[in-house]
């Protein structure tokens, strides 16, 4: 795990990773302590079961899987749109700043499988990180969730 997230923190410092820290993710969240949070989890998850696994495609495909520039929150894009086609804007953005492997664009492409059934991830590592980003995704609106209703209760 030592090796793993120093190599993370390198990735993190990229500049053009930290802008994801200006965009919101599932309203408590930015998207770069998103992309930050599955790329732990995916490890994790891989090294409880037991998997061998590409650590750099994982690292580098979980922190780059939702490298899309623009706030969902705006309304500029439908929620259907963005759930099925912000996957591609992400390879896209990503294929700017690093050159990524088969691997890499394949975690990348199918992070949102089942909810686009046509992309199906293609390596143990891209199942990782699908499986993680909807893990982090739930418990960051549960989390959202949870802390509204602490506030509302205090109010009383």
């Amino acid at each position: 795990m030592k090796e793993y997230c120093e190599e993370l923190n390198i990735l993190e410092k990229n500049p053009d990773i930290q802008v994801l820290k200006s965009f919101p993710q599932h309203c408590c969240t930015t998207r770069f302590s998103h992309c930050y949070d599955v790329a732990v989890c995916s490890y994790r998850l891989a090294r409880a079961l037991h998997l061998k696994v590409d650590e750099k495609s994982l690292m580098t495909g979980a922190m780059l899987h939702d490298y899309y520039l623009y706030d969902t929150q705006s309304g500029e894009v439908s929620k259907f749109d963005h759930w099925m086609h912000h996957p591609e804007t992400a390879l896209k953005n990503a294929e700017t700043i690093c050159e990524l492997n088969d691997k890499e664009k394949g975690i990348i492409k199918a992070h949102m499988w089942p909810i686009n059934p046509v992309i199906v991830p293609d390596s143990v590592e891209g199942w990782l990180v699908c499986i993680a980003d909807k893990y982090c995704a739930v418990r960051e609106v549960v989390t959202l969730r949870v802390l509204k209703r602490t506030l509302e209760a205090a109010e009383v």
